[in-house]
């Protein structure tokens, strides 16, 4: 059995070196949660035949690197929208020389969609959901064969592929009149790596005032995710309440930018680029993580990668989507029904965040790698012998 992680490759808010264009750069080459997965799967099945695939933009020709014991393969972007050839080519050859599972980490893609109707009934295919939202929605009011044929693609695929994980519970309900094969599996976290740490050691590392009540958002600077809300807020409650305002994210093209860097440095704190290692110290420097999508991402985002984060750090969530947690959201924090509801249950969690305990041991079933990659090897060995017993 070879498993094949495929994506392609993203923006990270974290560290610069990841936009770098080094084919040897090491950012370069993990840079993926397709290489994130691989390599838990690994550390906890150390005999598993595993490569990582992913289409880039940077690269001229198919490229193989090599990372933590795992092949890298980088494969060029023909920049095509429903044709990636040398991805297609590529997958055909393997499949001739080895029986392989292809795990791909971008749905509602329409190379997605291309890949799963051609190869279906070649090898298995599981295709994961991270919060992007399907176009069958997305263009369901637009006319036009355009739209249409992508519509047509990807109903064609949805009901083809052998499974699906997604971390939205909208998008499961959808989802499962084209295919019942559908569960729900997020991103997993290390829970050794994010732990409860000294706040006062970590406020007085990124120099945060020790005796505030500290307010984190983490993410880009767009309105999308709420943060002219947060602001506003902020803002309005902080002459009631000694309040501090950490923002980690973001870069200069992003469209509040110039608002968080006017934001006064008595009661705000933004760090735009961060080693991800030290993204814990920042989580414990907090007090209450916040969050609040807008429009069609609230439904189809899923519990974002940061809030898993916060809560193993054991700092409750402001954040609509809560209700994307598979088990009972309402211990973990607050859910604001509108923008008026978010500044009022903001409040209430600055007056008392007694009752939000054990958050680390409510939501580590659910998203610790060591959990998470059993359910996963379980599948991937069931597809195995479905397709090649």
């Amino acid at each position: 059995m070879k498993i094949i992680q495929l994506s392609k490759r993203g923006y990270d808010n974290w560290n610069n070196n990841n936009h770098s264009k080094d084919l040897d750069n090491i950012n370069f080459i993990e840079d993926g949660w397709h290489f994130t997965m691989a390599n838990y799967l690994k550390i906890y099945n150390k005999d598993l035949n595993i490569e990582c695939w992913r289409v880039d933009e940077e690269v001229r020709n198919p490229t193989v690197k090599k990372s933590k014991g795992i092949k890298v393969k980088l494969i060029p972007d023909s920049k095509n929208d429903f044709f990636q050839i040398s991805l297609i080519k590529e997958l055909f050859l393997e499949s001739q020389r080895n029986k392989i599972i292809l795990h791909i980490h971008m749905a509602h893609d329409i190379q997605t969609y291309v890949i799963v109707n051609l190869f279906s009934k070649v090898f298995p295919i599981i295709v994961q959901h991270r919060g992007n939202w399907h176009r069958i929605i997305a263009n369901r009011n637009k006319t036009g064969f355009r739209y249409w044929f992508m519509a047509k693609l990807e109903s064609s695929a949805l009901k083809k592929v052998s499974k699906f994980y997604t971390c939205s519970k909208y998008w499961k309900v959808i989802t499962q009149k084209f295919n019942n094969k559908i569960s729900m599996q997020s991103g997993g976290k290390d829970f050794k790596n994010f732990n409860v740490i000294d706040k006062n050691k970590c406020r007085q590392k990124w120099q945060i005032p020790k005796s505030s009540i500290v307010l984190l958002y983490i993410g880009k600077c767009v309105k999308l995710k709420g943060l002219d809300l947060i602001i506003r807020s902020f803002e309005k409650l902080k002459e009631k309440y000694n309040l501090h305002l950490l923002i980690v994210g973001g870069s200069s093209k992003d469209e509040l930018f110039p608002e968080v860097e006017d934001l006064s440095p008595e009661s705000s704190t933004h760090i735009n680029y961060i080693d991800y290692k030290e993204i814990p110290e920042i989580i414990n420097s907090s007090d209450i993580y916040l969050n609040y999508l807008r429009g069609n991402d609230k439904f189809f985002a899923g519990i974002s990668s940061s809030l898993v984060e916060a809560l193993a750090c054991e700092k409750p969530a402001l954040s609509r989507n809560l209700i994307h947690f598979p088990g009972n959201y309402k211990e973990l924090g607050l859910i604001p029904k509108d923008e008026n509801d978010f500044v009022n249950k903001l409040e209430n969690l600055i007056k008392d965040r007694s009752k939000y305990i054990n958050l680390r041991q409510i939501v580590k079933p659910y998203y610790s790698w060591e959990n998470q990659t059993k359910v996963i090897m379980t599948d991937y060995k069931k597809l195995y012998s479905q397709y090649f017993s």
